[in-house]
Order: C-alpha cells, then structure tokens, then sequence
C-alpha cells in the first residue's frame, strides 16, 4: 500500500470519529431540554405551611401590679364641714315642714263657717240707695224674666247731674245672678258695660258712667247686703 492510500484511510477514520463525536454530543442536547420541558410541564402539588403558633409569655408580676395600681378608685368622703351643712339643712327643712304644717292646720281650724247671705229684692235695693243720698233719676221697671235676664226684679235709672245709666237686676239666688252675668259678658249690647254682683243682686253700669259713681254704688251695694251679715266688713252706710 502506498502512502498516499494510507493518509486517506487515516482521514476516513478521524473524519468519521469526529462524525460520531459530533453526532453524540447533538444526541445530548436534544435530550436534555426534552427532559427540562418534561420537568416543567408536571404538576406541582402546593402544600400550605403550618407556622408555629408563639408561646403565651407570661405578665410579669411587677408589670401586673403596675397596671392595677394605675386605675383611680375614687371614694366618697364627707368631711366634717360637709356632714355639718347637710345636717343644718335637712333640719332647716323639716322646721320648715312643721311650721307649714301647723299654720294649715291652725288656718283650717280657725276658719270659720259663714251662713250664705239673705236674698234681697231689688226695689229694696234702690230704696236703700236712695237714704244714702243717691239721686236715683228716671227710674224704669221691666218686665222680667225676658230673652236677656232670668232675674225676679229688673229697674233702670241714672244718677240726676250724672251722665250714663245704670241698671239693677234681683234673682232668687246668687247662682242664677252668676248665671246671667257670664252671659252678659258675651252679649254684643253688654259686654261692653261695667258688671258686679254682689250677693243675689247685679248691678252694670253703661260705658259712659263715671267710675267713681259706679265705685260709689257698688260700695253701698256692699255695705247693704254683706256688711250686716259679715263683721269683717265696715259698718253699713248710715242711712238719711
């Protein structure tokens, strides 16, 4: 064999170990990212974690008794000033209440029982005014009892050198007269005049009267019907 021959069979043989070289090494780079993607591709089973619970730490005693003592505890405390007022007062108060107590009772004790005054008419009314110096002028009698009055007695008059009218009504009694004069409080003609009534007897003056000859009249009505019969009030009005 030839030299020639020789170097070709040598270079047959390197190019093909360099061929099967080759060939090796591709055969382990296909594999290897095959087996990554088959790694990859599994499925994973996720598990949760348990962490541990802490260990309760135990208050120590000092920091406990500090906590405690750190809460106020407020006590009431009188002091001796304060005790002495509350006494003086809560005396005070029931002096008071007995003091009430005894003026009622001596107040209902004394009171005294007065007898319901006499009915009077009033034709002696207005003879009555007359003995006293009233100038009783015009005097006019009506029919009664009539739509306005439920009265037993009913005159008019006027006072001579005196302007306005007056007019005086008699019932059978006190509550019949206070019967009358709330209705004449909302009647269009009499609410307007001035109203008494003392006993079982009315008296209204017109608007235009004078108030000191109303007052006068009134006064004489009072001392006529009420003082004879009640000694708290002055002595009837001397008659002429």
């Amino acid at each position: 064999m030839n030299k020639q021959a020789k170097w070709s069979l040598q270079q047959e043989i390197q190019k093909r170990a360099i061929n099967d070289t080759l060939r090796a090494i591709e055969s382990r780079q296909v594999l290897h990212p095959s087996a990554s993607i088959a790694r990859a591709s599994a499925p994973v089973t996720w598990q949760p974690r348990v962490l541990p619970k802490p260990a309760p730490q135990a208050t120590p005693a000092r920091k406990r008794a500090s906590s405690t003592a750190s809460v106020p505890v407020h006590r009431a405390r009188w002091t001796n000033r304060q005790k002495q007022i509350s006494a003086a007062a809560t005396a005070l108060f029931l002096i008071t209440c007995l003091v009430v107590g005894l003026s009622i009772n001596r107040s209902t004790a004394i009171q005294p029982v007065f007898p319901p005054l006499p009915v009077e008419s009033a034709s002696n009314v207005v003879s009555y005014l007359k003995q006293t110096g009233i100038e009783v002028a015009e005097l006019r009698t009506f029919s009664v009892p009539n739509e306005m009055w439920a009265a037993k007695q009913e005159f008019q008059f006027g006072v001579r050198n005196s302007s306005g009218v007056l007019v005086l009504l008699s019932y059978e009694s006190s509550a019949q007269a206070g019967i009358d004069a709330f209705r004449a409080t909302y009647h269009q003609k009499f609410k307007q005049w001035h109203l008494i009534q003392v006993s079982n007897v009315l008296l209204l003056s017109s608007p235009n009267t004078a108030h000191s000859l109303s007052n006068t009249v009134a006064s004489h009505l009072s001392q006529y019907l009420i003082a004879p019969h009640r000694s708290f009030i002055p002595t009837a009005t001397p008659r002429r």
